[in-house]
């Protein structure tokens, strides 16, 4: 492909990019008592906070969030040989965009998602089930850590992906 095609096909892509940017900031601002936002990616329909900062926005912006970062990974996974035809292992799943992303590569079989916060948890839930994913996966409303004991959990009241977990 010539230089200037892919130079024509970035600028477009990025002009879709800003002016979706720019809808999510109107749609924000100008109606306030709405909660969340159905964002349609392909054939998957993501539920996501209307106010729920990177994730929305992103979700808004591009129609998806970070899938080419986990379709990327899988295929540094393959190219070391490992076998991508087990349980994905979704710890802090949050409202499960990478769940359903990697269970629709068809080369996961199974779920498994933690998701300690309340309202992410339900979004997780509603999620799997709008794409009709609840039947490959398992989720639990909890925290997970390599040690036990009890934790502190910080909820992010700007952002709905940078909630954590503390020790006391």
């Amino acid at each position: 492909m010539h230089f200037s095609k892919i130079g024509q096909l970035y600028h477009k892509e990025f002009r879709q990019i800003q002016a979706r940017k720019l809808s999510a900031s109107v749609a924000t601002s100008t109606l306030p008592n709405v909660e969340l936002f159905g964002v349609r990616d392909g054939n998957n329909i993501i539920l996501t906070y209307a106010k729920g900062g990177h994730i929305t926005t992103e979700l808004l912006a591009k129609g998806h969030f970070q899938r080419d970062d986990l379709l990327l990974a899988v295929k540094l996974a393959q190219s070391e040989g490992f076998s991508m035809r087990g349980t994905f292992i979704d710890v802090g799943a949050n409202i499960g965009t990478q769940t359903i992303y990697a269970l629709q590569t068809g080369l996961f079989t199974r779920a498994i998602c933690f998701e300690p916060e309340p309202r992410n948890y339900r979004l997780l839930r509603a999620n799997l089930i709008l794409n009709g994913l609840e039947q490959n996966a398992s989720t639990f409303q909890m925290a997970v850590s390599d040690a036990t004991g009890k934790v502190e959990f910080e909820i992010s009241i700007e952002n709905i992906g940078d909630h954590r977990v503390s020790l006391t």
